[in-house]
């Protein structure tokens, strides 16, 4: 065989690998930066002035914790070397690390620890993970004691949570205002800048306790769109996509590589009602008309090509105390009609709402099925799709709206999650942004949080179950699964019920 023939069987060689393999990808091997893709805008870099997962995502980056929750769902000392209980479980020392540095260099104390958990027992954001907790004392330099209102068995789930980062109390106190758009933390990486709607810089903060992490800088590309941050990854502009759409599984299953990981997540979707006296779904028919229309098998298969758990209880399923055998009001399209119509609604005068969403498949994608479910009915809905940022003001600060898919992660695996969001001791400044005011309701949130023993904590909680089904002051829909897609030489990358991502965890 001559040399010409030789060449052109190794070209063609070269060639078929080519389309056999897909498209190659650039180089990894002493790379030192990451692009992450988001496919939501933060609101904010203050830890306690938010609840939503696009912004914890970035705040494990930033700042640290007493208590580090990892990626494997293990819990270990953090910001804390140790901590110990009163006898009656209302109080707890916790022992800080010593020579821990902020990202100005300065050393963090027990007046910085005291501060950070004060400022989140204070805010409404936090509630459904500080409304048991009283406050913090300083004891002397690296102690301090948190006191609760009463023991509680999770508490050690709140304390790591997203938004109980440690932060520069010195730092904070002179630019209170500018926080979060320049925040300090003692975390893995610093904040450099933000670009609104583009990216967010973060870069290596070499004198983090636990050593330096391999990768130095991270650049947070903001890509609203799934489907084109889908794109760039399997182009090479961005490394790792964090819940990628799920239409695009398949195809990222399929990319030799992407590594494709999901699990289900621990949080859930629901449709949240305004039960203000006064508005439109202060009527207990409507409500219940609304949960009988929607079919939540194919509201699972439109919305998350059927990836995903009908629920029925107020809580998902992964949620210690959650019944079974407890059923909810059913898909009954005939009895929504009847309800409607005995609310004054018909064919010759049809109800109208209006429901607000956002570009988040988490949210829009269920609230166009819901829509087709409710017009075959007799509901005529329009679709207001506002950005992020406005939605959740909309919602959960004006609380200006009717009925909206909403969805809530479980910071702690309880059901007494939700008494923050229920009780009626947070309409005025809490996360009552249902406007719930249910007396016998409170009484049982009061009694299942205080209650250790698990059997009586168990009636409870089924008799609260009882009281959604009666009342639907919200209706649970389903939980879905998150998912992670990166480029396969990333490695240190960990699926998590809770996004819990640590970047410092990754190297390429």
């Amino acid at each position: 065989m001559g040399k010409k023939v030789l060449v052109i069987l190794l070209c063609l060689t070269i060639v078929g690998s080519l389309f056999a393999g897909g498209r190659t990808q650039a180089p990894t091997a002493g790379r030192d930066n990451l692009n992450f893709g988001l496919v939501g805008e933060p609101r904010t870099m203050d830890p306690v002035m938010v609840s939503d997962l696009v912004s914890f995502s970035i705040f494990f980056q930033i700042y640290d914790f007493l208590i580090r929750r990892e990626a494997n769902d293990t819990m270990q000392p953090g910001l804390a070397t140790r901590w110990e209980y009163s006898p009656d479980g209302t109080q707890i020392t916790f022992h800080l690390r010593r020579g821990v540095l902020f990202h100005d260099g300065t050393e963090m104390k027990a007046e910085d620890v005291a501060f950070s958990f004060n400022r989140a027992i204070a805010s409404a954001f936090t509630s459904g993970s500080t409304n048991m907790m009283d406050r913090m004392d300083v004891i002397d330099d690296y102690t301090v004691r948190l006191y609760l209102h009463f023991a509680y068995g999770p508490i050690e789930f709140c304390i790591s949570g997203a938004q109980m980062g440690i932060i520069s109390k010195a730092h904070y106190e002179r630019d209170p205002d500018g926080f979060a758009r320049n925040p300090i933390g003692s975390g893995p990486y610093r904040y450099v800048d933000w670009r609104a709607g583009n990216e967010i810089n973060l870069t290596r903060h070499d004198a983090y306790w636990k050593g330096p992490a391999p990768i130095k800088d991270i650049r947070y590309r903001i890509i609203l769109d799934g489907n084109v941050a889908v794109m760039a990854l399997q182009n090479g502009e961005i490394d790792i996509i964090d819940t990628p759409p799920v239409t695009e599984r398949t195809n990222l299953r399929a990319d030799p590589n992407i590594t494709y990981l999901e699990t289900e997540i621990a949080a859930w979707v629901f449709l949240a009602f305004n039960n203000e006296p006064g508005r439109l779904f202060s009527d207990v028919r409507l409500r219940r008309a609304f949960a009988m229309a929607i079919d939540k098998p194919n509201l699972i298969l439109g919305a998350r090509e059927g990836l995903g758990t009908a629920i029925e209880t107020p809580w998902p399923n992964s949620v210690n105390l959650w019944n079974p055998n407890f059923r909810n009001v059913q898909y009954n399209p005939d009895g929504a009609r009847q309800l409607l119509a005995q609310a004054g609604y018909g064919p010759n005068n049809p109800l109208r709402v209006n429901m607000m969403t956002t570009d988040s498949i988490t949210y829009l994608a269920p609230t166009e099925v819901i829509q087709g479910q409710l017009e075959r009915v007799g509901v005529i809905a329009s679709i207001e799709r506002l950005e992020r940022t406005a939605y959740f003001s909309a919602v959960m600060d004006d609380r200006n709206y009717d009925v909206c898919v909403m969805a809530a992660t479980t910071p702690i695996p309880d059901p007494d999650q939700i008494y923050a969001t229920f009780h009626s001791n947070q309409l005025a400044t809490g996360r009552n942004y249902y406007n719930v005011n249910d007396p016998n309701l409170d009484r049982l949130l009061d009694a299942g949080r205080r209650e250790t023993n698990q059997a009586v904590r168990q009636r409870i909680y089924d008799e609260i179950s009882e009281i959604f089904r009666d009342q639907v002051y919200s209706f649970p829909l389903y939980t879905y699964y998150t998912n992670i897609a990166h480029n396969r030489n990333l490695n240190g990358v960990i699926i998590n019920a809770h996004n819990r991502m640590f970047v410092h965890d990754f190297s390429w």
